[in-house]
């Protein structure tokens, strides 16, 4: 047993220089390598971090402007809308009324027609009937000479 401590011990002592190189070779890299390294990680991650940041508040801006933009054009179209609903009324309501004018101005023109043909017809009668009085009297007077009874 004295000897396998004795073996172990020199293994130790072999061991030991290369177990202190590899310590100050992992100081050494960590203090030249490893932190500049991190140290220019978490510089870059900062920055992407900023910028990805402000890429979500670019994407948010835009949203809210294409929200303006499709608001603003949903008023501008209920406006056109709404204008032409006031147009299409305004002139349903002239045409309405230029009917109605026709159509009382047709009734009047009708009226003084009619009133016309019934004083045509009227004078017509009376032109008729004086003819009828007069053309009977001559055919009385030619079939009956001197037999007028008036």
């Amino acid at each position: 047993m004295d000897q396998l401590l004795a073996q172990l011990g020199a293994l130790f002592l072999g061991a030991l220089p290369s177990a202190i190189l590899l310590i100050v070779l992992f100081l050494y890299l960590r203090v030249v390598l490893f932190q500049p390294l991190q140290r220019i990680l978490d510089e870059r991650h900062s920055k992407m971090g900023g910028r990805e940041l402000k890429a979500a508040d670019t994407l948010k801006m835009a949203e809210r402007k294409l929200q303006e933009y499709n608001d603003s054009l949903q008023a501008a179209r209920t406006e056109i809308y709404s204008s032409q609903e006031q147009l299409r009324r305004r002139l349903e309501a002239e045409r309405d009324a230029a009917i109605a004018t026709t159509t009382e101005q047709a009734k009047a023109h009708l009226a003084t027609v009619r009133r016309q043909l019934d004083a045509e017809v009227a004078e017509a009668r009376t032109a008729v009937a004086r003819e009828a009085t007069q053309l009977a009297a001559s055919i009385t007077d030619k079939l009956i000479p001197g037999g007028r009874a008036s």
